[in-house]
């Protein structure tokens, strides 16, 4: 691919996410939503209003409190309960900084714009953020991809992803929700440990990313299984010496950690908590077959191009070594454990959002398939293009509100409504001028 050729299309992923912020924006009249709220409350209430007492930042968004929420109930210190963890909040930080002095600028101007971090600037740098990550996620896929596979096959890998999978809603429609950042932070965590091997200080850094990683979202800790074969060898030839460099592993888990211990001793009352009260998971029957073909947010039923990949991913153990089935484990531990969780369609959903965070799995087994397979490959081409194209409507319907967004969706009544979905996008464009 040419590189004014690849400008040329960079550019229409710009214009197509920032189209998506547009119309995100123009349905709800804000962009800091959903989970994204619980998020971002705790920076907006650090900041502004120097405490951890989120009641009044409740009160300002006026959305759907978290599951174990009851109004008026407070923890021993005297807290609103706030389940989220603070990883987001780390993210968020330099963009929320950004837009509260543009506002006091703006004010020095005469323009009357709330410093309070509930006005426009701080929605759309805290999404624009969000986006940043992402792409940057992408981009950390891409030369992960590059270093098993040609360019042309990386480059469409992660193009597929993007818009072939969930991301692409991550990344537009709910930006402030954590999946864009989860899929950053797995992202370079994966290409930093297979990468970065002989640089100083390796351990302390992989420590870092780990916390980085679980301070989204939990259940990234499990990405930690492609490190295996590095301890393996490292306790077979340096016994003694392992013992430090782990030590630095877990002192930079632990320094990620310290600002989520704090946060649990001021809001709960203790260093360690566990605050999805009310939340659990069955490992004993976990619902294995629903979470990837339910027509309720099934992984593989809602985005098929997924199913392609793992088939890919599969493949590609016998041509490459060990990564692919480092790659497929960390996949199988997410899938078993999304599977066990009370709620494997993760409520209000575009396809099954527990899974983002593997986008990197899914563009490595896609990208063996565009390198390695050699007969027919036009069918290949068409299937994923076919596929994009009803990925790309499907999500444009859900954006618009054309299904309620923790239901089943069949593929027949998804197809049905793409025409209007189609020209509902229209009709809102038409608005915006």
């Amino acid at each position: 691919m040419s590189s004014k050729l690849q400008l040329t299309v960079n550019r229409l992923l710009v214009l197509l996410i920032f189209i998506g912020l547009t119309l995100s924006y123009m349905r709800m009249k804000k962009l800091i939503r959903s989970d994204g709220v619980n998020y971002y409350i705790q920076l907006r209430s650090l900041v502004i209003d120097g405490d951890l007492h989120y009641a009044n930042e409740y009160a300002n968004f006026d959305v759907n409190k978290p599951r174990g929420y009851v109004e008026g109930f407070r923890t021993k210190t005297d807290h609103v309960p706030n389940k989220y963890f603070i990883g987001p909040c780390l993210f968020w930080l330099p963009f929320f900084l950004i837009a509260h002095i543009l506002t006091l600028l703006l004010n020095t101007l005469g323009v009357p714009l709330p410093a309070d971090g509930f006005s426009i600037l701080y929605h759309f740098f805290v999404a624009s953020g969000s986006i940043f990550y992402g792409l940057v996620g992408l981009f950390l896929i891409n030369k992960f991809l590059r270093l098993y596979f040609s360019k042309v096959a990386s480059w469409l890998a992660t193009l597929i992803v993007l818009l072939g999978t969930n991301v692409i809603y991550y990344i537009t429609t709910e930006p402030t929700m954590s999946h864009a950042m989860s899929l950053f932070a797995v992202s370079i965590f994966i290409y930093w440990s297979q990468t970065k091997k002989s640089k100083r200080y390796y351990w302390f850094h992989i420590g870092l990313m780990v916390g980085l990683m679980t301070l989204i979202r939990p259940q990234n800790i499990l990405f930690s299984i492609v490190l295996l074969p590095q301890v393996i060898q490292l306790i077979r030839t340096k016994p003694i010496g392992s013992l430090s460099l782990f030590g630095q592993a877990i002192l930079g888990l632990v320094l990620l950690f310290i600002p989520q211990l704090a946060v649990w001793q001021v809001v709960f009352g203790e260093f360690f908590t566990y605050s999805y009260k009310g939340e659990s998971f069955d490992f004993t029957n976990p619902q294995l077959y629903n979470v990837l073909f339910s027509a309720k947010h099934g992984l593989i039923y809602w985005t098929p191009i997924v199913g392609i990949a793992l088939i890919g991913l599969i493949c590609s153990s016998q041509k490459i070594k060990t990564v692919p089935l480092l790659l497929l484990l960390a996949f199988l531990l997410q899938y078993f454990l999304n599977a066990s969780w009370h709620s494997w369609w993760f409520a209000y959903s575009y396809g099954n959002r527990g899974f983002v965070n593997c986008s990197l799995i899914f563009a490595f087994g896609i990208a063996f398939l565009f390198e390695y397979w050699i007969s027919r490959k036009w069918i290949l081409y068409f299937t994923m293009a076919l596929l994009v194209i009803h990925n790309l409507l499907f999500y444009l319907a859900f954006s618009l509100n054309f299904y309620a967004g923790d239901e089943p969706v069949t593929i027949i009544e998804a197809v049905s409504t793409y025409w209007q979905a189609i020209g509902a996008l229209v009709q809102r464009i038409i608005e915006l001028f």
